[in-house]
C-alpha cells in the first residue's frame, strides 16, 4: 500500500500532551457551568458565606483553587454524585474502542485522503457514488476520517460521516486516541464538534 496513504497527518505530533477529554470535559449545559462557577467564585472569595452545596449536601470543588483539569473533575463528580472516578490509560480499554479491520485499511487512500482535506462534502458524496468508497476506513495506525476532521474543525464533513455514514466514534489510534482528542487539539474550540460527540457517545468526555 503507498505508504502516503498510511503517513500520520502533519498537524498531528506523536508526542501530543495536551487535548485531554478531561480538559474540554462539557458535563454540563454552559449556562449551568457559568452560574456553578460564578457562585462558587462568590463564596471562595467571602469567608462569611456558606459554600456552594451539591444535591448530596458535599462542598463542590472550587475553580478559583489551582486544580488539575482531572483534579477538578474528580472532585466534581464525587460531590455530585458520590462516585470517584479510576483513572485507566486509553490503550488498556481494549473492548471499550471498535477494533480496526483490514477491509478498512485498505479502503484509505490517498484519492479519499484527499477529498476529506479540502473539506467538501459534495465531493465526497460523488466519490461515494461513484466509486462506492468505504468512509468508515482507517489507516495502518487506527487513524479514521472522523479523526481528521476533529483535528481539522471540518464540523460540515464530520457530521456528514456521521449523519449520512453512520461513522463509528468510540475508536482510536494506535496511541489510545480518540476523535475528541483530536477537537481538543485545534487551535480553536469546535464546540459544534464536541457537542455531536456528547450527543453520540457521552462515554468518550470519561
Amino acid at each position: 500500500m503507498n505508504t502516503s496513504e498510511n503517513s500520520r497527518d502533519p498537524t498531528r505530533s506523536n508526542n501530543m500532551k495536551r487535548g485531554s477529554p478531561l480538559s474540554s470535559v462539557m458535563l454540563m449545559p454552559l449556562s449551568k457551568r457559568r452560574k456553578l462557577t460564578t457562585d462558587r467564585v462568590k463564596t471562595s472569595s467571602n469567608p462569611n458565606q456558606q459554600s456552594h452545596r451539591s444535591p448530596l449536601g458535599k462542598d463542590l470543588p472550587d475553580p478559583a483553587q489551582n486544580h488539575t483539569p482531572l483534579q477538578f473533575l474528580q472532585e466534581l463528580f464525587h460531590s455530585m454524585y458520590g462516585i470517584s472516578l479510576e483513572v485507566r490509560p486509553a490503550r488498556e480499554l481494549k473492548d471499550f474502542f471498535q477494533p480496526s479491520s483490514d477491509e478498512e485499511t485498505a479502503a484509505y487512500t490517498t484519492e479519499l485522503l484527499s477529498v476529506v482535506r479540502e473539506n467538501n462534502v459534495l465531493k465526497l458524496k460523488q466519490l461515494k457514488e461513484e466509486k462506492n468508497v468505504n468512509l468508515r476506513c482507517r489507516n495502518q495506525f487506527g487513524e479514521s476520517l472522523v479523526h481528521l476532521c476533529c483535528r481539522r474543525g471540518f464540523a460540515e464533513t464530520f457530521k456528514f460521516l456521521l449523519e449520512e455514514e453512520g461513522a463509528p466514534v468510540r475508536i482510536s489510534d494506535d496511541c489510545g486516541r480518540n476523535p475528541l482528542h483530536d477537537t481538543c487539539w485545534n487551535a480553536t474550540p469546535q464546540l459544534e464538534i464536541c457537542q455531536q460527540l456528547m450527543e453520540r457517545d457521552p462515554a468518550l468526555f470519561l
